[in-house]
């Protein structure tokens, strides 16, 4: 895996070229099946092989599942269920119990590989954990098999282990400080030391993380290519399997020099391994009591970790860094992020994981991270680490419900319009096992986050003046503890004097904290805190000088200008929606209209930008072809100016003269008068309508997702599971032409669900995954399901679902937290659809979908897009994304709405992050 710069590193376009290319290889189908043609004089269809290699290991287990049929009528359709359940309890699979993971639709390869990873249930943890795998394959004749049922054992660790001591790179170059440089076009030497395991061992070598096997000797060489001068770092992965199955894997990090630039050597480069709670003797201790009995401990190890270079300028090597964490020294890197936490989010495992629980009462690990410049100085730094199970006497702990105004909400979204403005929220607190009377309970409330208590109003009542510290739950009522706590207003702070508190500063972390005496003024039986998160979201309806089209079905991308100057040393100043096509009327639209709002800098320290004049809507030139249900997407040549060079794609989508459409178009984004027109691009592969997409940075990936497509255009319409992804950088004059992976663009990873007319959202951390939310099945329903990518892996795992079933919603990434609005709910057919009111929110990490504010009216088959807000770009922070435009799409009464609405979440000026 080659790591290269981010160009921007919030909001939807923070992807790096490796992600995708990671993403791609690592396919999950591979060809390599006999008489690919459809061939339908084959006989009867039959399976002749599903098995899975390695079937026991050490968690993470990656097992390969090979299927090999023969006969029937292609295409064919595969389905895994790697996680099978016999609810019956008849020890036999039924059809019915099967819930499938992965979908390889379409197919003609009569051999097919598959790859999933397994992890060890924590439940499970020092033990083994069992899952069993079943294959359906389907032909065209709808003739359906199933395979025998394919056991899998994941055990806490392989019966085997690599010796770190003897597994390591060199070469025949030695920096000052010792450590081995490696250059492009020499050999790189690797070196690997097995204890135990079943005889003979097989080794797997992958030098370029591309999932094609380098090498099998135990002992090779490899020499890597950097075609320019700088580093490249490279990650080969080594994996061993024993003569069981079991396998292991292990990691190395190898940045290697392109040619030589000249110029001076690198400064010297010296860092510090910073933890939380610090070592003591060397040794940094972990207690915690799972039974959350001890308020003091928390209920599994808790460890924060940071990465500090050296202050002096003579020893901070060249920066940006790169951070390789392998938490508990198992040959596998955990993380690349500068400040990690335990737990921490393993995106195969799409939870949040933890190393170092731990069956005994207690167990040694060694931490160990590598951080390397950007002139390939490297520096590996190891941390002993003690865990210790500390349970604590046997104490019933205080159990907490919370309940808020807002009805279905799991977390409290207020909308406000401005510093002025107000919000109340009530906190209800139900504790259902208080039991004995004799005991006294009493809480209090921390709300802007410090750690401390604030003084609130427990009653309620105006006479009472507020109470700071602990307050004592009502004799009559021990059960429920109830406030009101109001927000705002909040001074604007324009001075640059650090007096104001708008945007809202940290109200996302109330925190209420109970505690159980034995009596009144006894000692402290038990004490819990429960964590309150809160948001607010400022909406505007925007006022536009000009006229919009009313529309639906249509998209937009978003245009912006970030400048330096002023006294912030950068700004914002201009921001553009385009809106293209869609339909009114159920008529497809040619139309294509831009919205434009100019700034001027502030020439005060943080004052934000001011608007200049109106918010204009001009028309731009129409394209060529109408279309509705198309995708689109914009590809800026400079992250902070998308109209320099940049241009806007549409693709796809759907008319009444010609269907299903395989046409494109594209428009250079700086054409504001609209004189330049569209340019006709080349066809795509597949015609195909509602798809879902987006696209990505540095270079220009775009992920369009199942949709409804054609394999001819006589054929039927059929819902896709495919991703395609287009590289607009692989080919400048035909920015279009799917990345060429396997020929056709699509590299294999389907989604687990067929879906139309969902979207896509994109996350950064606390790592990267693609998520695809919602849509319309084969059958026609809306559904809430959520799946997810790991561009990593290749893999759609599922992801928790939607509180809510909807399609044509639209969803932008904020803060790495995933906002979907709109939408309609299609029980099976389009007479029946029901327009979806609710708004939602996703936080990738509790796993948890909430209700945010929803737009003023519903609408179904509208378009958003993301932009910088005023005050949200400045040199230090760079862009950040905080602003998301709602425009257009059906309206409840069947007509199309051309309203603008504007949400804005909160920015803190004072600390980077949006609440």
């Amino acid at each position: 895996m080659r790591f290269e710069d981010t160009i921007v590193k919030h909001g939807k376009w923070a992807l790096a070229a490796l992600a995708a290319l990671a993403l791609l290889g690592t396919s999950c189908s591979s060809g390599g099946g006999n008489d690919n043609n459809g061939d339908n004089n084959n006989g009867p269809l039959e399976l002749n092989l599903a098995a899975a290699v390695p079937t026991t290991g050490g968690t993470p287990l990656r097992v390969t599942f090979t299927a090999d049929i023969s006969g029937g009528v292609g295409p064919y359709f595969y389905a895994w269920d790697f996680d099978a359940r016999d609810t019956n309890s008849n020890a036999t699979f039924e059809p019915s119990e099967l819930v499938f993971d992965r979908y390889l639709n379409n197919q003609f390869d009569k051999t097919i590989s598959v790859a999933n990873d397994y992890f060890l249930n924590a439940s499970d943890a020092g033990g083994s954990t069992g899952y069993t795998a079943v294959l359906r394959v389907t032909d065209s004749e709808n003739t359906v098999l199933y395979s025998s049922p394919i056991n899998i054992l994941v055990n806490s660790s392989a019966g085997f282990s690599i010796d770190p001591a003897g597994t390591f790179w060199f070469t025949d170059e030695l920096a000052s400080d010792g450590t081995y440089v490696a250059r492009t076009g020499l050999p790189v030497y690797f070196r690997a030391a097995v204890l135990g395991g079943a005889q003979p061992l097989a080794y797997q070598w992958d030098f370029n993380d591309d999932g094609t096997i380098d090498s099998t000797v135990q002992s090779p060489q490899f020499t890597f290519t950097v075609p320019e001068p700088g580093v490249d770092i490279f990650t080969p992965h080594l994996t061993v399997v024993d003569d069981n199955g079991e396998q292991l894997g292990y990691d190395f990090a190898v940045p290697v020099n392109g040619p030589s630039a000249g110029g001076d050597p690198p400064p010297a480069f010296t860092v510090l391994l910073g933890t939380n709670p610090p070592a003591q003797s060397g040794v940094v201790q972990l207690r915690y009591d799972p039974t959350g009995s001890d308020p003091n401990l928390p209920r599994e190890p808790e460890l924060d970790l940071s990465i500090v270079v050296s202050p002096n300028p003579d020893q901070r090597g060249v920066p940006p860094y790169e951070y390789y964490w392998d938490f508990e020294s198992d040959g596998s890197f955990d993380s690349s992020a500068p400040s990690p936490n335990i737990p921490y989010f393993k995106p195969g495992a799409v939870v949040s994981t933890n190393p170092f629980l731990i069956t005994e009462d207690t167990k040694n690990f060694v931490l160990t991270v590598t951080v390397i410049d950007s002139a390939g100085q490297i520096q590996k730094l190891t941390q002993n680490i003690q865990v210790v199970k500390s349970i604590s006497r046997p104490v019933d702990p205080i159990i907490v419900d919370i309940d808020y105004n807002i009805v279905g909400s799991t977390v409290p979204f207020g909308e406000v319009g401005g510093s002025g403005d107000t919000q109340e929220v009530d906190f209800v607190f139900t504790l259902p096992n208080l039991a004995n009377a004799s005991q006294v309970y009493e809480w209090q409330m921390d709300i802007d986050g410090d750690g401390n208590a604030d003084p609130i109003d427990f009653d309620n009542d105006s006479g009472t003046a507020p109470e700071a510290g602990f307050k004592q739950l009502p004799t009559n009522s021990k059960t429920v503890a109830r406030t009101r706590v109001t927000f705002g207003p909040y001074d604007d702070d324009l001075d640059g004097l650090g007096n104001g508190d708008w945007p809202i500063p940290n109200y996302y972390a109330v925190s209420a904290t109970f505690r159980r005496l034995a009596s009144a003024g006894g000692g402290q039986e038990d004490q819990v805190a429960v964590q309150v998160p809160v948001s607010f979201v400022e909406v505007n309806n925007v006022s536009i000088d000009g006229s919009l089209t009313a529309r639906s079905e249509h998209t937009m991308v978003p245009l912006f200008r970030v400048v330096n100057g002023g006294q912030n040393g950068q700004g914002l100043a201009q921001r553009d929606a385009v809106i293209i096509g869609g339909a009114n009327n159920n008529n497809a639209l040619t139309s294509v209209q831009r919205i434009t709002q100019q700034y001027t800098l502030p020439t005060i320290a943080f004052e934000r930008e001011s608007l200049t004049g109106q918010t204009t809507a001009t028309n731009s030139v129409s394209m060529t072809v109408a279309r509705r249900g198309q995708a689109s997407f914009v590809v800026p040549t400079d992250q902070n100016d998308f109209y320099n060079g940049g241009a806007y794609f549409s693709m796809g989508g759907r008319n009444s003269e010609t269907g299903l459409l395989t046409s494109t178009e594209l428009q250079p984004a700086n054409d504001n008068g609209g004189t330049i027109g569209w340019q006709v691009g080349p066809e795509i592969t597949v015609p195909q309508s509602y798809a879902l997409v987006d696209a990505f940075s540095s270079p220009f990936v775009n992920l369009i997702c199942g949709g409804l497509h054609k394999a001819t255009p006589a054929s039927t319409s059929v819902v896709s599971a495919a991703t395609i992804v287009y590289n607009a950088q692989n080919d400048p004059t035909n920015p279009l032409e799917p990345g060429a992976f396997d020929g056709t663009g699509n590299f294999g990873a389907n989604m687990i669900t067929p879906r139309y007319d969902g979207t896509l959202a994109v996350v950064t951390s606390p790592s990267l995954l693609i998520y695809a939310i919602g849509g319309r099945e084969a059958g026609g329903q809306s559904v809430a399901t959520v799946e997810v990518l790991d561009p990593n892996t290749g893999v759609w795992s599922p992801a928790p679902s939607m509180q809510n079933a909807r399609s044509g919603c639209t969803a932008q990434s904020i803060d790495n937290k995933i906002y979907v609005w709109g939408g309609a709910y299609y029980p099976d057919n389009e007479a029946d659809k029901t327009l979806v009111l609710t708004a939602e929110v996703f936080n990738p990490t509790t796993g948890v979908w909430s209700y945010t504010v929803a737009p003023a009216a519903a609408v179904n088959n509208g378009a958003s897009v993301s932009f910088p807000g005023p005050g949200s770009v400045s040199a230090t922070n760079g862009v950040n994304l905080n602003t998301v435009w709602l425009f257009g799409g059906e309206t409840l009464n069947n007509g199309d709405s051309a309203a603008l609405q504007e949400f804005v979440f909160f920015y803190d000026y004072d600390q980077t992050g949006f609440f």
